[in-house]
């Protein structure tokens, strides 16, 4: 899925959030992971971003939001949500 909005809209923050309290990133029918992963133009835009998403869901950075400085591109079980640079 690719979203397209306004700066601000909530694309990077929020939609993110909502698909993970929605149940969007369990294990699928497969037995394989489900993930979110969201790029930004930079590698510090991404870090300060999952900070953000991660003091607004209130756990740990590396809980259940990673940034690229913890994670090389892939899904863990319970982290569902990963910040990219572009």
């Amino acid at each position: 899925m690719v979203l397209v909005g306004e700066t601000g809209s909530g694309k990077t923050t929020q939609i993110t959030q909502f698909l993970v309290d929605a149940g969007y990133c369990t294990r699928g029918p497969d037995g394989k992971y489900k993930g979110i992963a969201c790029t930004q133009p930079r590698r510090v835009a991404a870090m300060s971003v999952s900070r953000r998403v991660a003091d607004e869901m209130d756990v740990e950075l590396g809980q259940q939001v990673m940034s690229p400085r913890i994670l090389k591109l892939r899904f863990m079980p319970g982290k569902p949500i990963y910040y990219s640079r572009a």
